[in-house]
């Protein structure tokens, strides 16, 4: 049974028929084929349908019998990949569900799925620790979110430039966006499956980025505003990659909080909300800019909402860059941007970070 919220019970019907599938959404959460709502469909090609939401909902893939038994060899190979399979008596395919675009697996965080994914139970236990959902109120009745990580014990977090300090953003700029005083730092509780409640500290901008887009913040006082001593505090960190040594068809992982309510926190005192979700996937390819040096990872883990500033970790749970945007190819399948650590080394170290020291 999957856990995602947008996905009913009886989400939809598969019905066969000679050489595949009819399908037809049941759910008022709605089904989606390449982005667009999907009411009924006859298939007989392998289809990927996305339940729930157009562009982060559970992937159903539907294929033929042949395809699903290629693609379950090479799970088996990888160990990357939770196939579950149903067969029926006639019945011309196999029903696939994968938790990402291409083979991923989605982890709505705890213990029970590491040994699914490319990570150890602590590496993806320490990442998952170290991962903070920011928030903070543009107005009264919402807020503006995205996702961070840990860098040092006494309170930095790297996170987007976007999330935390958007006027530095030129497009941002160019509409109005006002960077925000302080914002509001959310920690993981392990006792509670790594889900994040009430904001438990407050932090302000101390270096970023526009054109990288690459911001760290500092924790400067508890979550009712209160002054703290950053050398006072004990945080878990995550330790950081190299992102040079990334290549195409790598390991990667993202770890964020994608579509966590955009309400204000006044009726939500006391209420835990999900854990980070661990997304995997592989790097497609290396995106570079003509005349620039900088570039980004193009990435198969799905990156949503929610998810910018947040973590993309290699196959040891290092920190090897930041999800940053995603994107639709000419096929229009969602592929995920991701700037490497590489280009975010010069805003740590100018906020104070020792990188060397953060590589563990």
């Amino acid at each position: 049974m999957l856990e995602d919220q947008g996905v009913s019970r009886q989400h939809a019907r598969l019905v066969a028929k000679p050489g595949g599938w009819t399908f037809e959404n049941a759910s008022q959460t709605g089904s989606f084929l390449k982005g667009k709502p999907l009411a009924r469909e006859e298939i007989d090609e392998e289809t990927e349908i996305r339940l729930g939401h157009p562009v982060a909902g559970e992937i159903l893939k539907v294929i033929p019998i042949y395809a699903a038994e290629v693609e379950v060899a090479r799970a088996a190979a990888r160990r990357r990949n939770k196939l579950l399979l149903w067969g029926g008596i006639g019945a011309a395919a196999a029903i696939v569900v994968i938790g990402l675009v291409v083979a991923m697996f989605v982890v709505p965080g705890g213990d029970s799925a590491a040994q699914d994914n490319g990570l150890t139970k602590d590496e993806l236990n320490s990442a998952q620790r170290a991962a903070v959902w920011i928030t903070y109120a543009p107005t009264e009745d919402t807020i503006a979110m995205g996702s961070g990580s840990i860098v040092t014990e006494d309170g930095k977090i790297l996170t987007n430039a976007h999330v935390a300090d958007p006027a530095k953003i030129p497009e941002y700029a160019a509409k109005g966006e006002v960077s925000p005083e302080f914002v509001n730092i959310h920690l993981t509780d392990p006792a509670e499956g790594y889900k994040v409640g009430e904001p438990d500290y407050v932090a302000k901008v101390i270096e970023s980025d526009g054109e990288v887009d690459s911001a760290v913040v500092q924790i400067v006082a508890d979550g009712e505003g209160n002054q703290v001593n950053p050398s006072s505090l004990d945080l878990p960190t995550i330790s950081l990659g190299n992102s040079d040594a990334v290549d195409r068809g790598d390991f990667i992982a993202t770890i964020g909080f994608p579509m966590l309510p955009k309400e204000s926190f006044a009726d939500k005192a006391g209420v835990l909300f999900q854990p980070p979700t661990v997304a995997e996937g592989n790097v497609a390819t290396i995106l570079s800019f003509e005349g620039e040096e900088r570039a980004v990872f193009d990435v198969t883990a799905r990156i949503s909402s929610g998810n910018s500033g947040g973590a993309a970790v290699n196959d040891d749970g290092e920190l090897v860059g930041v999800p940053t945007s995603i994107g639709w190819d000419e096929s229009n399948v969602v592929t995920g941007q991701v700037i490497p650590l590489a280009q975010h080394i010069p805003i740590l170290e100018a906020a104070g970070v020792d990188v060397s020291a953060a590589r563990k």
